[in-house]
């Protein structure tokens, strides 16, 4: 068995076992809605995870365009929880467009809030740290310690 290396650029689904670059010809090539959703998805994912937030956060508008090819998976939500963290990471308060930013995320919480009424167990946890995020970002330091101490409790 060969031992797992490090990659350079963790972000990038690129390796011995795939290209990215390949992947994703292939799924244009045959038009595989769900599968481009997902790779961006992924990528996203990837981003955020590794510090890559401008990135990450420009993979968001491409998923979210293939994200009709995704309606009512489990996919769905990991979505909108990704895209509401990275919106809440590059956010500063001279952005152009926070208002609408801050809209998004709120519309991403509407989303998360019905998911997480019906399958707590799956979907509260997200809510609830998007929520401190949010209040973390916007400076309200008691309501942002409520949610982050609320998902410690549900997890």
């Amino acid at each position: 068995m060969a031992a797992l290396g490090l990659s350079d650029n963790p972000h990038i689904l690129s390796g011995e076992a795939c290209q990215e670059s390949e992947i994703l010809n292939q799924l244009l090539e045959v038009r595989d809605l769900y599968g481009i959703f997902f790779f961006y998805l992924y990528k996203l994912m990837l981003g955020y995870l590794f510090g890559e937030y401008e990135d990450a956060f420009n993979l968001a508008s491409i998923a979210k365009n293939h994200l009709i090819a995704d309606t009512g998976t489990f996919g769905e939500p990991i979505f909108y929880f990704y895209d509401s963290l990275i919106i809440l990471v590059v956010l500063n308060s001279e952005m152009a467009g926070r208002s609408q930013l801050l809209q998004r995320v709120t519309d991403n919480q509407e989303k998360l809030g019905q998911w997480a009424h019906y399958a707590p167990m799956n979907h509260q946890h997200k809510f609830a740290l998007v929520e401190a995020e949010k209040h973390r970002v916007l400076g309200e330091r008691a309501a942002a310690l409520e949610f982050y101490h609320l998902n410690r409790l549900e997890n």
